[in-house]
C-alpha cells in the first residue's frame, strides 16, 4: 500500500508516471505541492557541463581504437559496432567506481590486448566520471519519496546514495497473499489470468508482468475475449522514417543491387510486386539500362506466350520506373540533404512523423563530421538498428501489463507470468568480452554481492502487491517441459499448484458453401458447363481448391525467379523421337537427344541468360534422364504391335445434364491402334495407379474420359487405358544369387546387364484392360485388375460418377474435406489452414443407390 506524502519530490520510472499520477489522485484529489520525476531526469542535477551525445562517443571511441597494434586480438573488431558499443558501456561501467585504465592487470594476454584498447580511452569524456565524487557528497534528501521497484545496478547506486541522506520510500509493509500455480501452457496461463479478474477484480486493480515479450500478444487476445480493457505500458514503436534513412545510408556505402533494392522497397513499398522481383531477377536491367529479351516468342514446355509477354510488361516498366528516379540510381554522401528531403516528401506529417525526423536529423547532425569511410556509414546503420524506439502509454485504462521491473504497489494485485527456471529469477550478469571473470580483478561489488542484492530486491519487489499470483505454465507450445524455479519453491514454503483451466470454446468452424443460384453463375456460367476432365478431378480431390481456381480464379503466387523444370519436357521429346524414329525411337543415340534438349533449352536460356549454370546442369540431367526411360521402354516397344496413330491428341466430348450442355476437353498424350482397337496412354512423371476406388470416387476419370471420347470419334473398339510412368529411381542391383537348399550354401555371381534387362521385361503398365493384350505384346507388360467390371459397365458407371460431381458443383459444395495428398502441392494451404479436413473420399456408386431408394 502507498503512502502518498502532502508534498515532495516523487521518483518513480516514466513508464508508472501515469498510474503514480492515478493513484495520487485517488489519495489527495487535486495537489501542487508533489513534483514527479524518473530518475534519469533527477539525476542530472548533480552532473557539471552538458553531456556528450551518445552517436558522438561510440564514434569517438571507434577513432581511438583504430590505435591498437595489428598483433592485438582485436584488432579485426575496432570498426565493429558491438565491439566499440560493449567497450564504450565498459567505460562507463569502470569510471562509475573510479577504476584508473592505466592501473589494469595484465596477467593474461587478453587482459594485456583489453589494456592497450581502453588506455587511450581513459580521457574519453563519460558523465560517469563524475559519479564517484558525487556520492561522496552530503544531499538533502528529506523530502524525496522513492517508488521501489527492481532498479538496475547502476539506479542502484543513485537509490542507495538518496536513501541514505535521507529520502524515504513509498510503500507501507503489508503482508501479501500469494498464489502460486501451474497450468497447462502458456494460453492456459492467459486463459486463467482472464477468468480470474472477470471473476474476482476489477480491471483497474490489476497488473499482469509478462516475462515473455512474445506472450503479449497472446495475453492481449486473450483479455479481448473476455473484453477486459488493458493498457501496455511500454511498446516498441518501430520509425518508418528511420528505417528509410538506414536503407538510404546503406545503399550509399554498399552500391549494389540487393541495397537498392532494399532502398526502393522501403521507400517504395508499392514496386515489391513489379519493379524488385524484375530487378532481382535481371540485375543488369540497372547497369545497362536495356532489355535482352528475344524480340519473338517461341513456343517452349517452360514458358507460354502469356507468361512471355507479361515479363515484357515487367521489364519496360521497370526500365520506366528507373528513368524517372535517376537520382536515387546515384546518391552519395554529399546528397544526405536530398535523402532527408526525399524521405521527408514519402511520409505524412504527423507529430509522430516530426519528432522522428528531428531525431535522425539530430543523429546525422552530430556524426557527420565522422563519416568518412564505408566502414564509418555501416556502422552509423548499426547504431540507428540497436537504437530501439519505444512509447510509454498516453493513457490508461483497466489492466496495466508491463515487464518484471515495473511491478510495484500501484496495484493491489499482480499476476507474474512465466516463472518457470528458464525465466526466474533471470539475474542480471556481465557477459560479453568484458565478462565476470574480467570484472573479477576490479574494484567494483563481487558478483555474490550484486546478486544478492538484485536477489533481495526481487523479492521485495514481489511482497509489494496486496495479492500476488506466480503462474507456471509447465510446456511450452512445442511441448518442451519447463522445469520449476528452485528459487520460487524456496520462497513460498511449497510447489506449484497445477489448475486445469476450463475454456469455454469461442471458435466457430467457418461456413464454406453457396447457394445454387451462386454456384451456378461461378461454374455453369450460360448455364453450360466447359472444362478439362482433370477439374473434375480436382473437385473431387478437395472442393475449396476447386472452388478457389475455378470460382474465384485465384492464380498461384510464384516467384519470378520460380524457373520449373516441369515434366512435359519429357513427352514433348519422346513426341518428336517418335514422329522421327516411328518404332525405332528408343534407340536414338545420346548425341541426338541432347540436341534435342538443348534445343528445347534454347528459348528460356535466352530469356534468363543469368541462369545459364542451372540450365546446363538439367540439360544434362534430363538428358541421362531421358536415356534412362528410353533404356525402359526399349523392351516394351519392340514386344508390341500396334502401332502409335496418335500424339498429344486433342479430345472433346458434348453432354447432356439435366437439359444443361457439358463440354469436356483434354490431350492425349498417346493412342495407339490396329485396325479394330486401340490403347490410351498417358505419360506419367511419377509412379500412379489407376484405382477403381479412385475412380469410383470420381478421383481417377481422366483414362476412362478419354477412352469413352475416342471411342465415339474413332469407331474403334477400346482395348485398354494405360499409364506410362517415366519415373527412373534406381533399383537394387544384387552381386549374388545365394542358394540355401544345399548343405553349404553355393553363391552365383550375377550380371549388372542381366539384371537390369530383367527388371526392364518386369515393369507392367497401371490401368484397365477391356479386350486380350497378348495378342498385340509378346510379354506380359499390361496387368488386369481382377475385381475390374466389364467395359460397358464402367461407361454406365462413369456417367454417373461424372453427374454426381456436377450435381454436388452446382449445390454449392465448396467444403475443404480434402482427399489424402491433395494439400501436398496446393498453393491455397494458408486459407483453409484451420479448416482442412482429410477424409476418405465415399463411393459416389453407393451414393447414387443410396439416393435412388
Amino acid at each position: 500500500m502507498l503512502k502518498i506524502p502532502e508534498q515532495g519530490i516523487l521518483i518513480a520510472p516514466a513508464s508508472l508516471h501515469l498510474p503514480l499520477y492515478q493513484a495520487i489522485h485517488q489519495a489527495k484529489g487535486n495537489t501542487i505541492g508533489l513534483e514527479v520525476y524518473s530518475l534519469h531526469s533527477f539525476i542530472q542535477q548533480f552532473f557539471q557541463g552538458q553531456p556528450v551525445d551518445e552517436v558522438t562517443l561510440l564514434f569517438e571511441t571507434m577513432k581511438k581504437c583504430q590505435a591498437c597494434s595489428s598483433t592485438n586480438v582485436f584488432y579485426s573488431s575496432r570498426k565493429s559496432y558491438d565491439f566499440i558499443r560493449d567497450t564504450l558501456q565498459f567505460v562507463r561501467y569502470a569510471k562509475t567506481y573510479g577504476i584508473d585504465f592505466h592501473t589494469l592487470h595484465e596477467n593474461s594476454q587478453k587482459e594485456k590486448d583489453l589494456k592497450e584498447i581502453l588506455c587511450p580511452l581513459e580521457n574519453l569524456d563519460v558523465r560517469e566520471k563524475q559519479i564517484p565524487e558525487i556520492l561522496k557528497q552530503p544531499f538533502h534528501a528529506e523530502n524525496i519519496y522513492i517508488l521501489q521497484y527492481e532498479y538496475s545496478e547502476e539506479e542502484s547506486l543513485w537509490i542507495d546514495f538518496l536513501l541514505q541522506n535521507g529520502a524515504h520510500t513509498l510503500e507501507e509493509a503489508a503482508e501479501t497473499d500469494v498464489q502460486y500455480v501451474s497450468v497447462a501452457n502458456a494460453r492456459k496461463q492467459a486463459t486463467l489470468i482472464a477468468q480470474t479478474i472477470v471473476d474476482q477484480y476489477d480491471a483497474d486493480d490489476v497488473f499482469i508482468c509478462c516475462q515473455q515479450a512474445s506472450q503479449m500478444q497472446v495475453l492481449a487476445q486473450m483479455l479481448e475475449t473476455y473484453q477486459i480493457p488493458y493498457t501496455f505500458l511500454t511498446e516498441d514503436a518501430p520509425s518508418l522514417l528511420q528505417y528509410q534513412l538506414i536503407c538510404c545510408i546503406k545503399w550509399i556505402a554498399l552500391q549494389d543491387i540487393e541495397s537498392f533494392i532494399t532502398m526502393i522497397n522501403a521507400l517504395h513499398p508499392d514496386t515489391k510486386e513489379s519493379i524488385q522481383p524484375t530487378l532481382r531477377q535481371f540485375p543488369d536491367l540497372f547497369t545497362t539500362r536495356k532489355s535482352h529479351l528475344p524480340d519473338l516468342y517461341q513456343d517452349n514446355v517452360f514458358m507460354d506466350r502469356y507468361s512471355f509477354e507479361h515479363l515484357q510488361k515487367q521489364i519496360e516498366t521497370t526500365l520506366t520506373w528507373l528513368e524517372e528516379h535517376e537520382a536515387l540510381c546515384h546518391w552519395t554522401l554529399q546528397d544526405i540533404e536530398d535523402v532527408l528531403q526525399y524521405i521527408q516528401a514519402q511520409n505524412t506529417c504527423t507529430l509522430e512523423n516530426l519528432r522522428a525526423f528531428h531525431q535522425i536529423q539530430d543523429v546525422l547532425r552530430k556524426c557527420l563530421p565522422s563519416l568518412k569511410t564505408r566502414e564509418d556509414l555501416l556502422f552509423l546503420c548499426e547504431y540507428l538498428n540497436a537504437k530501439t524506439n519505444y512509447s510509454t502509454a498516453s493513457q490508461i485504462q483497466g489492466v496495466l501489463i508491463g515487464k518484471r521491473s515495473e511491478i510495484t504497489a500501484l496495484r493491489k494485485v499482480c499476476f507474474l507470468t512465466d516463472a518457470h527456471a528458464r525465466s526466474f529469477p533471470d539475474l542480471s550478469m556481465h557477459s560479453g568480452i568484458y565478462d565476470e571473470t574480467y570484472l573479477a580483478d576490479l574494484s567494483v561489488p563481487s558478483l555474490a554481492t550484486r546478486l544478492k542484492k538484485q536477489r533481495d530486491q526481487l523479492f521485495t519487489c514481489l511482497s509489494l502487491p496486496k495479492t500476488l499470483y506466480i503462474l507456471v505454465p509447465e510446456a511450452s507450445y512445442d511441448g518442451k517441459e519447463n522445469p520449476e524455479s528452485h528459487e520460487l519453491v524456496q520462497w513460498i514454503g511449497q510447489k506449484a499448484q497445477f489448475v486445469d483451466v476450463k475454456e469455454s470454446s469461442v471458435y466457430e468452424k467457418p461456413q464454406f458453401s453457396l447457394n445454387t443460384s451462386l454456384a451456378s453463375s461461378l461454374f455453369f456460367p450460360e448455364d453450360r458447363f466447359t472444362g478439362s476432365i482433370s477439374r473434375l478431378e480436382s473437385f473431387a480431390r478437395c472442393p475449396l481448391q476447386h472452388f478457389l481456381r475455378h470460382g474465384l480464379y485465384l492464380k498461384e503466387k510464384r516467384d519470378t525467379m520460380d524457373i520449373r523444370m516441369q515434366g512435359s519436357i519429357y513427352h514433348h521429346i519422346l513426341e518428336i523421337l517418335m514422329d522421327t524414329y516411328q518404332k525405332d525411337y528408343t534407340k536414338a543415340d545420346t548425341k541426338t537427344i541432347k540436341n534435342l534438349v538443348q534445343n528445347e533449352f534454347t528459348f528460356i536460356r535466352n530469356v534468363y541468360p543469368q541462369q545459364a549454370p542451372f540450365f546446363e546442369k538439367n540439360v544434362l540431367e534430363t538428358t541421362d534422364k531421358i536415356l534412362k526411360i528410353l533404356e525402359q521402354l526399349d523392351d516394351f516397344e519392340h514386344d508390341w504391335h500396334m502401332r502409335t496413330s496418335h500424339q498429344e491428341y486433342k479430345v472433346q466430348m458434348q453432354l447432356d445434364w439435366q437439359g444443361t450442355p457439358i463440354l469436356l476437353y483434354g490431350y492425349i498424350d498417346r493412342i495407339d491402334a490396329s485396325q479394330s482397337s486401340f490403347v490410351i496412354f498417358d505419360y506419367k512423371s511419377s509412379d500412379k495407379d489407376l484405382s477403381l476406388q479412385d475412380f469410383d470416387a470420381g478421383l481417377a476419370l481422366q483414362l476412362i474420359t478419354y477412352t469413352i471420347a475416342y471411342e465415339t470419334t474413332s469407331g474403334s473398339l477400346p482395348a485398354g487405358c494405360y499409364y506410362i510412368s517415366l519415373k527412373t529411381s534406381p533399383q537394387t542391383a544384387l552381386a549374388y544369387k545365394v542358394n540355401y537348399r544345399k548343405k553349404v550354401p553355393e553363391a552365383t555371381p550375377l550380371d549388372i546387364k542381366e539384371q537390369a534387362q530383367e527388371a526392364a521385361q518386369s515393369r507392367k503398365f497401371t490401368g484397365l484392360m477391356f479386350q486380350d493384350l497378348s495378342i498385340y505384346s509378346d510379354h506380359e507388360h499390361f496387368a488386369r485388375k481382377k475385381e475390374q467390371p466389364e467395359y460397358p459397365e464402367i461407361k454406365t458407371q462413369w456417367q454417373t460418377i461424372l453427374f454426381s460431381l456436377l450435381e454436388d458443383m452446382k449445390n454449392g459444395v465448396i467444403q475443404p474435406d480434402h482427399a489424402k495428398g491433395a494439400c501436398d502441392y496446393c498453393a491455397y494451404k494458408e486459407i483453409c489452414r484451420n479448416a482442412a479436413n482429410e477424409v476418405t473420399k465415399a463411393n459416389r456408386l453407393e451414393q447414387e443407390e443410396e439416393h435412388a431408394l
